[in-house]
């Protein structure tokens, strides 16, 4: 198709019907040209054909998505929302790609779920109102010049202005210069967007699982020959002929089963907005092998939450019940900070004594043991650079392990040399910072608090700065786990990361966490970290949880396995810890406690629930000494010995220690140590 100048038709005859199915492109069975969705700069080596790649200092400042950080069970293995997206449209010869993508198909869509008000898009007769124009997002973050755009660009406008719909400002291809007036951008401020993350490129669960959730993954890629001449049914699993340059599309769907010609197993599928000439009716099959080779951009589009309902109790207590111990909450790698290897870190989990690390090889599905760790961080040195290999960590409790399946997949490469020279090799540098939370506390100040690094004496704190595309880094060493920024940027989303030191240098910067700054105060994070007591007391549970940025109050809930329901709220506290004396909770059964963290703006969501009992056979009420922590014990191969280091328990006059070997049943006394 080469023009497209979408305006209400009125069918006012069954002639002038004819006419409009005649003249109409999209219902054309012509061979698709691909000139005719070409700009004059769309040509062989040019790389001008509507998608600009982000620079690698933009994209590492976009959030990750939550998806990448859980392992994903039962996953189907066929998905396909293609019918429920927006008609398939034409861009013509301008570069509006981009806006295409988040604008028209995956704006659009998100709003029909929640509104639930059908489409109507006007090159299908319609008036434009419940579809939402290119125009309004490409015309605004061009630059005057129809060159293309980025990604973050328009994912940024639609969070900041929202999007006008086809109606208030229609879509010409001819038109990339017209900026939207002060009306047309009061009507878009209604349809705004939440937030956006971004989806790495080779976690194909962690995109199946978006799709999975009826969700469209928003990406792009560099386009050849081969991808303009694809045809119905086929799959595109290799590259072939020129290469013209980027073009911005989004995910509908994937069958794993779907073989391409090559006989790659497996391909997602994707809607275009090059006319239904192009593929099968607008619609194509990009195989999961050939995904990964071109390392496309893709990012998830989030719209505002509606509800906040209590955690699943089959998919989220079940598998913590009754002392079974629980994998990480979230696994991280180091994706080319260091040159020959890779250093991974995960979230700490309560009751585990140990952690085996698993390693897929790079191209890989399949899993196998690499090493023991006492800290939730290892060092993979055995490693080709710039090869991608994917980790999954089982925590190992006193009489159990955690499900290998229920883990995060972290995936990190090693680079060939060493990009940043403030950071050090990681043989004794501190590990990932893991679990940062932020939130807007006040009138001008952001609050963020983070859980510890291993082997860090203190850390460093950056801002992401919008306008220079840099990162500020506040020099002082923090040597708690909280800092507060009194002077974030208003009106704006504040993007940060905080990284791990100690006197061999600095670690990886961490994900980045997001803080809007438009009024008072956002909600708080979920609450982090809950641990419950598991038989200390005679008469009561304990319940402590990592204190949540924003905060002002914490609300807990239990969960009756009996009656199998939640219990709660009980008394708010502004502590990060409560103490259950209900009577009935004293029988020595197993409860399950989750925590809402609530301020002035409203409440985060559930915490993780975690489980705890209290115990009829202590001696006395009332609490006893405080297990350990912080316990260490390290191996002299020349002398084979064993040296154990435990952090001081207030109030205890001796230690007693006890061993036990794998495999057996009882722990034999060592030693008795004064304090």
């Amino acid at each position: 198709m080469t023009k497209l100048q979408f305006k209400a038709i009125q069918f006012t005859s069954i002639i002038s019907l004819f006419l409009v199915v005649v003249s109409n492109p999209l219902y054309s069975d012509k061979p698709f040209d691909p000139s005719s969705v070409q700009s004059k700069d769309c040509q062989n080596g040019k790389y001008s054909c509507g998608f600009n790649p982000t620079s690698v200092e933009v994209e590492q400042s976009i959030p990750i998505a939550e998806s990448t950080q859980i392992s994903h069970r039962g996953l189907p293995t066929r998905v396909d929302f293609g019918t429920q997206m927006p008609p398939v449209v034409n861009q013509g010869q301008q570069n509006s790609c981009v806006a295409f993508s988040v604008g028209y198909y995956t704006h659009s869509y998100l709003e029909n779920q929640s509104r639930n008000w059908g489409y109507d898009t006007p090159a299908y007769g319609g008036s434009g109102n419940h579809v939402f124009s290119p125009a309004f997002i490409y015309n605004q973050i061009n630059g005057g010049q129809d060159n293309g755009s980025y990604f973050d660009d328009a994912l940024k406008l639609v969070i900041n202005q929202g999007a006008a719909p086809w109606s208030v400002m229609p879509y010409s291809e001819k038109d990339y210069r017209t900026k939207p007036n002060q009306n047309q951008k009061t009507v878009a401020a209604g349809y705004k967007s939440q937030s956006y993350r971004r989806l790495p490129f080779d976690n194909l669960e962690a995109v199946k699982s978006e799709l999975a959730a009826g969700r469209p993954v928003i990406f792009g890629i560099t386009i050849d020959d081969a991808f303009y001449n694809l045809k119905k049914g086929q799959v595109y699993d290799k590259p072939s002929g020129q290469v013209y340059g980027g073009h911005a599309m989004t995910l509908v769907g994937y069958d794993d089963a779907k073989v391409s010609p090559k006989g790659d197993k497996g391909a997602f599928k994707l809607v275009n907005s090059w006319g239904k000439d192009w593929g099968d009716n607008g619609f194509g099959w990009v195989s999961y092998k050939q995904w990964i080779a071109q390392r496309p951009y893709s990012y998830v589009l989030i719209p505002p939450e509606n509800t906040n309902t209590t955690p699943s109790v089959e998919q989220e207590v079940n598998q913590v019940v009754q002392g079974n111990i629980a994998s990480p909450a979230s696994v991280r790698a180091s994706q080319g900070s260091y040159p020959n290897q890779i250093q991974i870190s995960w979230s700490v989990v309560n009751s585990a004594l140990a952690y085996a690390v698993q390693r897929a090889e790079p191209g890989q599905d399949s899993f196998k043991f690499l090493a023991y760790s006492n800290e939730p961080s290892y060092n993979d040195t055995k490693v080709q650079v710039n090869s991608t290999y994917r980790y999954k960590i089982i925590a190992i409790g006193e009489t159990s392990t955690s499900d290998v399946a229920s883990s995060p997949v972290a995936s990190g490469y090693a680079g060939s040399a060493q990009p940043d020279a403030t950071t050090t090799v990681p043989s004794t540098v501190p590990g990932i910072v893991i679990q940062l939370q932020g939130s807007k506390q006040g009138s001008q100040q952001v609050s963020l608090n983070w859980s510890v690094a291993p082997g860090a004496t203190y850390y460093q704190v950056r801002r992401w700065n919008p306008s220079s595309e840099t990162w500020q880094v506040w020099n002082q060493k923090i040597t708690n786990r909280s800092f507060v920024d009194s002077g974030p940027i208003t009106n704006s989303t504040n993007r940060y990361s905080v990284r791990a030191a100690n006197t061999a240098g600095f670690g990886v910067w961490s994900s980045v966490v997001e803080v809007l700054v438009p009024g008072a105060q956002t909600t708080p994070a979920k609450p982090t970290n809950v641990v419950v007591s598991d038989g200390t007391f005679k008469d009561q549970i304990v319940v402590k949880w990592a204190a949540t940025a924003g905060a002002k109050l914490y609300y807990i809930f239990r969960y009756n396995y009996s009656s199998k329901k939640w219990e709660g709220p009980f008394e708010g506290t502004n502590a990060a810890q409560y103490t259950d004396t209900d009577s009935r909770i004293k029988d020595g059964r197993y409860y399950a406690y989750t925590v809402v963290a609530m301020n002035e703006e409203g409440a985060s969501d559930y915490a993780d629930p975690a489980v705890g009992r209290a115990n009829p056979l202590v001696q006395r009420a009332g609490q006893v000494l405080d297990a350990p922590t912080g316990i260490e014990a390290t191996v002299d191969e020349k002398t084979n010995q064993v040296t154990v280091k435990w952090q001081k328990v207030m109030g205890a006059s001796s230690y007693v220690i006890m061993m036990k070997k794998k495999g057996a049943k009882e722990y034999s006394f060592v030693e008795t140590v004064n304090a």
